[in-house]
């Protein structure tokens, strides 16, 4: 089940352009996790990723990359714009820190 991948985002920030808190996104992270383990499998659980896709930008990628643990990132509206470049080189750079 590694294909599973759920794209979280706290409805309190939904189309609101403001992104939530680390300890939001880690609590919702950790919360699907647990419920997946618990009414389906936890090996899917373990398995599954989830990524944050809620106002991703070039100005707040390194706290999220730095503060959460969520397997990846959504970006919507920010792919739009020429930020986007930033975004993907600084996650880019950010890997080959932490290999």
């Amino acid at each position: 089940m590694k294909n599973i991948i759920i794209a979280l985002e706290p409805s309190c920030a939904v189309g609101t352009g403001n992104p939530v808190s680390s300890d939001v996104i880690n609590n919702c992270y950790w919360d699907i996790k647990k419920n997946i383990a618990e009414e389906v499998n936890a090996q899917i659980s373990e398995e599954m990723q989830i990524v944050y896709g809620g106002s991703i930008t070039k100005y707040n990628m390194k706290n999220f990359l730095d503060n959460t643990f969520v397997d990846g990132f959504l970006i919507g509206r920010s792919s739009l714009d020429e930020s986007f470049i930033d975004i993907i080189k600084y996650v880019d750079e950010s890997y080959l820190r932490n290999t």
